[in-house]
């Protein structure tokens, strides 16, 4: 960093006394900021002036200017034909200074194409590109940055042609190359210079400077460019935890952020830009926590964090979105110090339950209920057989103001309950004729509570439950463990071995619907963007959705919590690792260079973790033999997607993520327990894999990936690949070996199962291989063709179940590869299947499962999982949240959804 900031500085100071006329030798355009008239972008060299579409927006960065194109709300075009002056010919170079607000899955910085005829400068998904046409060539050519770009940092972009060699520089370094293309190149005979913009997506985008030359820069030109400027740009704002918004209620936000140093917190906010409304708190402090009032719904709004001439990106919440407690403080609620106030006291000390949905067995003039509803966000189901008890309960909780908003009235028999299984957090039984299998039946898995008067009949002791006696005489409290024989989601592949099989013993057809609802698709990940699965233990279910996230409560969906993070942001999750894990009561994720510690009840965050390196990114997280789990990744290695993505093909979509070191951290204490470096090899974070003691991955020990220094690579990885073995508890190298397989691929993954590690990697064809876990010794080898290569086809994750490997379309023996089934029943679908012990689910159009110990087939028509590994089975129940958002195809139901077998009761 020092080394890099001193070449800027003397770069600077050097080029300052030379003449720039050499480096404009050959401009045949110049746009700058600060340089508009009217609605007119002023060309400095020539006529080729843009017409600005849009209300002019320009903001002072340091020393510079830059002008807003915000979207589709800006189009800033120079209309052309092949004679225009400013058109490059034979050879050319285009340098733009941006600062990129939003990516989207083409994004255009400036070009001249149409018809996939001429150049564009600009964005491929979250990386920088540059693409041109030669006539003598077919097709368009695009050159691919590797690595994501920071939203909201300036960067100084260059594409080059000298009509047989594409070239795209960042920040004065050659970062990618193609000879693809030929000759003079190939424009349409009308079209328009765009900036900003490629055909219909639109970024958002700050442009400083953007300069056109009939001639291909060379090397030392184009440092010479960057240095002349990058002095004059502020630095992007840096954070010990970046900014993360949680709602309060309809009306109310808190945005909270943490910095290295005592400041002053400052938040400019608005729902259009530039932002005008300014929030300061101007006591330096380290923790901000910054109070938004008088929210509106249904509106986008934008806002940053400054201190001094430092600014943060932009960040957006759409407040369409409130997931926060219903708000009381309207409500009538006189204080009481009855026998109802005080038994609701007892209720919610002993049984310590909040959140979800209560179920009180009696009306008694509605009292008891409106005691709770003071004292607990629950929503509150009250039921009665009588209909004088319940005319005049409704009454009480009307008068009150909280009926129908957080109370209901049923009237109903004791003895038959409509409500689906598993639906309650807290049942309170306050008649004695109530049977004592519908309360245990009703009654959530996993931490549900039953505050219950002496019933007869009611046993000591029942199997998943624990039943003692209340400090309020004649009352007993039932407490429900996990349901016995059921599996835990924790990690992106199911667990650390990455088997993809949660070992839930239930799943079975028939299921039934447990609940439905949100979180619903305007607020989840484009489903081809493949990002992180869903995660569920300990009757919690962990959702990742548009940089926002979900704590819901597995069993009746209620959401517990939720955060909008805009940095957290994993894509391509095929060509990397989750970023999430979670354990007991706590879920581990990574955002950016620290991997938070959150507390999965409250989504409150309770530990940061920074033993990555400095300037990379937490890459790989898991969690076994209680220790957290982490890795290196240089920053821009991770994908990150915006809009739209879709990484589907073996371009440099495929392009592995990378760790340069691998550690093992003390989850309570925070200390490094140990820690592998890598040496000049990088890792490849789809192959890491944790069973039987040891910690494996495959690495690749290729010299050039050093010179290339990036944080993804693809067929560099071919050359030397080891297969390395580490001990957990202390990471001691056990063994390595060769691994021989040197072709590239769509997709490279590694699993573990009883003393055996699966490996499958796709060029043509899969290519499925085991080895002994205890020495890397190979002990089959099977290759196979795979459907289709777009919508996943190429991109399957493999199972393991017991002692079956179902790596679709085919089923092997675990331990020695013989073909147990040729062909898997057909599906029409794209995304990873995933197992239970018993079943496995998938995409077949629709929602699908086939039950493997009764070889049944089954589907839920009208709605559909995503595109990636999106439904998960774990607690006794399978879990499929809201993942087809984006998708053109005709399913009319979007919405997450649980099932359970109907064979429960």
């Amino acid at each position: 960093m020092i080394r890099k900031l001193l070449f800027i500085v003397f770069s600077s100071l050097f080029f300052s006394l030379i003449s720039f006329g050499a480096v404009d030798r050959g401009l045949v355009a110049h746009w700058l900021a600060n340089q508009i008239v009217g609605q007119e972008l002023q060309d400095q060299i020539g006529e080729s002036h843009a017409r600005v579409r849009g209300k002019i927006e320009t903001r002072k960065f340091g020393q510079l200017e830059g002008l807003l194109i915000n979207r589709d709300q800006h189009r800033v075009i120079v209309p052309y034909d092949r004679d225009l002056k400013s058109l490059p010919r034979k050879t050319m170079t285009v340098e733009a200074w941006v600062n990129i607000e939003k990516t989207v899955e083409w994004g255009g910085i400036v070009g001249a194409v149409k018809d996939d005829r001429g150049w564009l400068l600009g964005t491929r998904q979250s990386s920088f590109s540059f693409g041109v046409n030669g006539k003598d060539s077919s097709g368009f050519t695009h050159v691919r940055v590797r690595g994501s770009l920071e939203w909201g940092k300036w960067y100084h972009v260059v594409g080059t042609y000298d009509g047989q060699v594409i070239q795209i520089y960042v920040d004065g370094h050659l970062e990618n190359g193609s000879e693809a293309q030929v000759g003079e190149i190939n424009y349409a005979q009308h079209g328009n210079y765009v900036i900003g913009a490629f055909e219909n997506f639109y970024p958002r985008c700050w442009v400083h400077e953007i300069r056109i030359y009939d001639r291909a820069l060379d090397n030392s030109e184009i440092i010479q460019q960057y240095a002349s400027k990058s002095p004059l740009f502020p630095p992007v704002l840096s954070f010990v935890t970046v900014p993360h918004l949680r709602r309060i209620n309809n009306k109310t936000a808190i945005i909270s952020w943490e910095t290295g140093v005592q400041t002053p917190s400052i938040l400019y906010i608005g729902n259009d830009l530039p932002l005008a409304h300014k929030v300061a708190d101007l006591i330096p402090k380290t923790n901000h926590n910054i109070t938004l009032n008088d929210i509106e719904s249904k509106k986008i709004y934008h806002y940053r964090v400054e201190v001094d001439d430092q600014s943060s990106r932009l960040y957006e919440f759409d407040s369409t979105f409130d997931y926060s407690k219903v708000e009381m403080a309207n409500i009538v609620l006189p204080p009481r110090q009855d026998k109802y106030a005080r038994m609701a006291g007892k209720i919610v000390e002993e049984c310590g339950v909040k959140q979800g949905y209560c179920l009180v067995l009696g009306a008694d003039q509605g009292q008891l209920v409106l005691e709770l509803v003071k004292r607990t966000d629950l929503q509150i189901i009250c039921v009665d057989p009588d209909l004088k008890n319940i005319e005049q309960a409704r009454k009480t909780l009307d008068v009150a103001g909280v009926y129908g908003i957080r109370s209901s009235i049923h009237r109903a028999s004791f003895k038959k309950l409509s409500y689906v299984d598993y639906f309650a957090n807290l049942i309170v039984v306050r008649e004695r004729n109530v049977p004592i299998e519908e309360i245990l039946r009703l009654l959530r898995p996993a931490g549900g509570i039953a505050y219950i008067r002496d019933v007869v009949g009611l046993p000591r002791r029942t199997e998943g439950f624990n039943i003692s006696p209340s400090k309020l005489e004649g009352w007993q409290i039932i407490r429900r463990g996990k349901l016995p024989g059921s599996g835990v989601w924790s990690h992106q592949y199911g667990d650390p071995a990455n088997t993809t099989c949660s070992q839930d013993q239930h799943p079975r057809d028939p299921m039934r619907v447990l609940w439905f609802g949100q979180p619903g698709p305007r607020t989840m990940v484009d489903r081809g963007t493949h990002v992180s699965a869903p995660l569920s233990v300990n009757g919690r279910l962990y959702i990742q959705g548009d940089r926002r996230l979900f704590g819901l409560d597995a069993y009746n969906g209620t959401i517990l919590w939720a955060v909008d993070v805009p940095d957290m942001r994993r894509a391509n999750i095929p060509r990397d690792s989750g970023n999430m894990v979670a354990d007991g009561d706590r879920l581990y994720v990574a955002v950016k260079d620290k991997c938070w510690k959150i507390n999965g009840n409250s989504g409150e965050i309770v530990a940061l973790f920074d033993q990555v390196t400095p300037d990379h990114e937490w890459g790989y997280v898991a969690y076994a033999e209680n220790q957290l789990f982490g890795s290196s990744v240089k920053k821009g290695g991770t994908y990150v997607g915006a809009d739209g993505e879709w990484y589907d093909k073996s371009n440099e979509e495929s392009q592995k993520v990378v760790s340069e070191n691998l550690f093992a951290v003390d989850p309570v204490e925070g200390n490094e327990i140990w820690r592998y470096d890598a040496s000049g090899a990088r890792i490849i974070n789809s192959t890491i894999t944790i069973g039987g003691g040891r910690v494996y991955f495959v690495e690749s020990r290729n010299p050039q990936l050093v010179v290339l220094g990036s944080g993804r690579f693809g067929h560099e990885l071919v050359e030397d690949r080891i297969m390395v073995a580490l001990d957990v508890g202390t990471g001691r190298k056990i063994w390595e070996k060769p691994y021989v397989f040197q072709e590239d691929s769509w997709v490279f993954f590694l699993s573990y199962a009883d003393e055996v590690l699966i490996s499958l990697i796709t060029s043509s064809k899969y290519h499925l291989s085991a080895f002994d876990a205890k020495n890397g010794e190979q002990i089959w080898n099977q290759e196979y063709g795979w459907g289709r290569d777009h919508h996943g086809g190429a991109m399957y994750h493999p199972l393991i179940v017991g002692n079956e490997v179902y790596a679709e379309p085919k089923v092997f023996d675990l331990k020695t590869g013989r073909i147990l089934l040729e062909k898997m029943p057909d599906r029409g679908g794209c995304n990873t299947m995933s197992a239970s012990a018993t079943a496995l689910f998938y995409r077949d159009s629709y929602h699908g499962m086939w039950d493997l110990q009764q070889n049944k087939r089954h589907k839920w028509t009208g709605l559909r999982p995503g595109c990636s590994l999106g439904t998960i089975s774990a607690g006794g129940i399978v879990l499929s949240p809201e993942s087809s958002a984006g998708c053109y195809c005709s399913y009319p139901i979007q919405t997450s959804i649980a099932f359970l077998p109907d064979s429960v009761n």
